[in-house]
């Protein structure tokens, strides 16, 4: 299933995609004639495969408010695919995109060639929906903007059970650190499993089961934090005043959030507190 949601800032579009591949329900959008030329170049067993990342394509000439340069995009889709690999790429000639090629042919030509190289180089060693998806994501994170990002279905999943006030995780609110990488541990919510495995409040999570995610952006950390309740999660916290990174696990459970709290303070004065927007939120 492919989801899409938009919200127009005045200045840019934020563009969230999820593609669920093998299960595309809806129909394509007609692509522009040039670039139905440029998809010749794919092999036969990627037509339906990259349905996903032509309207990604369109979504995003369509509905983004600067110009975009397509040079740019494939070049970006380009090193996405080679990063989806997951292979010592060192040897392997990666053919140059020709940016200023005025034909859409040429400028998709060294893409589909860098397609076919690494599927005759490792020809048992490569997952075709994981490259579309590294495809598609690197030609958003080419944009070069925050606000526009690729969500696969999973993080879209995830981000759209916060909105419903509960999810399965472990119980904090969360801000990427931007000088370390980590994610930082803002709230940790009384009797949630944070808390109860005794997480604190200026933590950093750097490694999810022993994985390095300061690289990460904080949607897909969020994504492999969260997931089933009574699940154990491996956590390695850089905790303000100590020296070594602390491995914390964390058996995630069913989390609510109430978005509104209110209360009558002294002098009568009434209190309400809006957290967050949600679903439910009124």
């Amino acid at each position: 299933m492919f989801y899409r949601k938009w919200i127009t800032t005045g200045i840019t579009l934020v563009l969230l995609i999820a593609v669920a591949v093998g299960s595309y329900l809806i129909s394509t959008p007609e692509t522009p004639d040039a670039y139905v030329r440029a998809q010749d170049h794919q092999p036969a067993s990627t037509v339906e495969l990259f349905k996903p990342f032509w309207e990604a394509w369109d979504l995003l000439h369509e509905n983004y408010v600067d110009p975009l340069d397509d040079g740019d995009l494939v070049e970006g889709a380009q090193i996405g695919l080679l990063k989806a690999t997951g292979q010592a790429l060192f040897e392997l000639p990666i053919p140059s995109i020709d940016k200023a090629a005025a034909n859409p042919d040429d400028l998709f030509a060294p893409f589909w060639e860098t397609w076919t190289s690494l599927h005759e180089t490792f020809p048992d060693e490569l997952d075709d929906n994981a490259l579309m998806e590294g495809a598609l994501s690197g030609m958003v994170d080419s944009i070069g903007d925050e606000h526009t990002a690729y969500m696969n279905p999973e993080a879209y999943i995830r981000i759209n059970e916060g909105m419903s006030g509960e999810y399965e995780g472990i119980g904090a609110t969360v801000e990427k650190n931007a000088e370390s990488g980590g994610l930082e541990l803002i709230t940790i919510f009384e009797e949630s499993p944070a808390d109860q495995a005794g997480l604190r409040p200026g933590d950093q999570i750097v490694l999810v089961e022993g994985e390095d995610i300061t690289a990460l952006d904080q949607t897909e950390i969020i994504a492999m934090v969260r997931g089933p309740a009574g699940t154990p999660v491996l956590l390695g916290i850089l905790r303000p005043g100590e020296g070594d990174i602390l491995d914390i696990e964390v058996v995630r459970g069913r989390i609510s959030i109430p978005s509104v709290v209110s209360e009558v303070l002294e002098g009568n004065i009434g209190y309400v507190r809006l957290s967050q927007f949600e679903f439910s939120t009124s």
